[in-house]
């Protein structure tokens, strides 16, 4: 069901509320909604249809709303769709999650940084190697193994000076 602000939306024990709704009559004699998801309060929010005067009243206080993804747990009522998708209050901590940028730890900074430095590594390896095999089998093909074992122990004795922290 597509729901748009305005729309006419009733909702019963066990429904999950659809969006943002603001209460207009209630059919029983309370109406009790799970709000845990929202707020994280564990027992279930008394609701009613009397205006919240405050404006800036947090979701908790607003006792004339059903919030979108919350659960009803007892009761029966009637209401006016005010906010839909990302309009509704679960859509707006999305939002506001989404901007929030996320940090790298202390671990995956220091993974970043021997990734940089072992990719650096190999290519000189591989540059070396290379240019060394091309040479060689310009010249001398009969002498790459020399060539590569001589490369390599004078690769080792320069990573060996080196100090990495």
């Amino acid at each position: 069901v597509n729901l748009v602000p305005g729309d006419i939306v009733e909702v019963s024990v066990g429904d999950k509320v659809p969006s943002d709704i603001r209460i207009t009559k209630i059919y029983s004699t309370t109406m009790r909604v799970d709000q845990s998801i929202l707020t994280g309060e564990s027992v279930s929010v008394l609701k009613m249809t009397e205006e919240v005067p405050d404006p800036r009243a947090v979701n908790q206080d607003k006792k004339n709303m059903l919030f979108s993804g919350t659960n009803i747990a007892s009761g029966k009522c009637r209401g006016v769709v005010v906010g839909t998708g990302l309009s509704t209050e679960i859509g707006k901590i999305r939002n506001q999650m989404m901007a929030t940028e996320q940090e790298k730890t202390p671990l995956q900074q220091k993974l970043d940084e021997f990734g940089q430095q072992l990719s650096k590594v190999i290519d000189h390896l591989h540059r070396r190697v290379g240019h060394q095999h091309w040479s060689l089998q310009r010249s001398r093909p009969w002498r790459l193994l020399d060539a590569r074992r001589h490369l390599l122990l004078q690769d080792r004795r320069c990573l060996g000076r080196r100090r990495y922290s």
